[in-house]
């Protein structure tokens, strides 16, 4: 359950989490309101629509979060004295977390020097793909940087929707490194959603594409070992055949059944990327039961969800 906290001359919404360790509670800061135009905005007592705005975003942010905004709102309204009535919005909140990891990632860029270290040399090798990918992406955000301000793309004075930007992949990123995995650069496809998973916490689609991949180059253990269990899935092994299979509840991750003994393969993998507010209506497939495996037929397929024979060839 979330709720109100003063830090100073600052008013925060946090949510607490007990340590399982210690079982002490420690606070997760959800949102900070820094100025008292911005609580105000909040409160629904500035431009219209301002609080629902508000309430709204921070929902979308933390849908596993409950929210009681009556008991919310009224705490915000009782610490508005201790808010200053300026902040400077647009230096703080919206360029000072970019600037500040624009630079550290320009300083390791500029001192990995291939030219001065071989060392250095080894470190831009093995991060090839993903340097190639942010050049792309880079080049795509500096084309786009004149693009005209609509309602779609619009802020509020104290930047709600840019503070409250980072928590999942956007959908078109995700489908770029979807395409990648569809044309069939595997060494690209790996290294960008290994990025993407290092980057967004609880990307589990990420994890999911990882096990597709290596399933698709035959790896199978790797399926497994290195896609499936970091996004929490449980791993079983029955006895017969029929092999072993990955389980979740996270409503983005599919099934994955692996063979065992015969090396069948049965997959159900994610449909092609769709916008947020369908992806979290939609439930995952189930898997479909997979047909006895006689080593003799493989049959072959195009979309995410077609089954596989990987029988030896000797045996086929």
């Amino acid at each position: 359950m979330a709720y109100v906290r003063r830090r100073g001359n600052q008013v925060a919404v946090v949510h607490g989490e007990r340590d399982p360790n210690t079982r002490a509670v420690q606070q997760q800061i959800l949102f900070t309101l820094y100025s008292r135009p911005e609580a105000l905005e909040a409160l629904g007592r500035g431009t219209k629509g301002g609080g629902d705005r508000f309430r709204q975003l921070l929902e979308e942010q933390y849908p596993d979060l409950k929210f009681n905004w009556k008991k919310i709102r009224a705490a915000i309204q009782e610490h508005l004295d201790v808010l200053p009535d300026r902040y400077e919005y647009r230096s703080q909140r919206l360029r000072a977390r970019f600037r500040d990891d624009l630079c550290a990632f320009t300083r390791q860029l500029i001192l990995a020097d291939p030219q001065d270290l071989e060392s250095a040399a080894h470190v831009i090798q093995e991060h090839r793909h993903e340097l190639e990918y942010l050049a792309d992406l880079i080049a795509w955000r500096l084309k786009l940087q004149d693009h005209r301000p609509s309602e779609w793309n619009s802020d509020n004075a104290f930047y709600w929707r840019f503070a409250l930007l980072g928590r999942d992949v956007p959908p078109d990123t995700e489908e770029h490194a979807a395409g990648l995995y569809e044309r069939g650069e595997y060494d690209r496809a790996t290294a960008v959603f290994r990025l993407l998973v290092d980057c967004f916490d609880g990307y589990a689609e990420g994890f999911n594409y990882l096990g597709l991949i290596a399933l698709a180059q035959r790896k199978l253990d790797e399926a497994i070992e290195h896609g499936l269990p970091g996004a929490g899935i449980r791993i079983t092994r029955p006895d017969c055949c029929a092999t072993a299979y990955a389980r979740t509840q996270h409503p983005k991750c599919y099934a994955l059944r692996v063979g065992c003994d015969c090396g069948r393969v049965v997959r159900n993998g994610p449909p092609r990327p769709r916008p947020p507010w369908r992806m979290q209506q939609a439930s995952p497939p189930r898997a479909r039961a997979a047909p006895r495996c006689t080593g003799k037929t493989r049959l072959r397929g195009t979309s995410l969800s077609s089954r596989t024979c990987l029988a030896p060839e000797s045996t086929r």
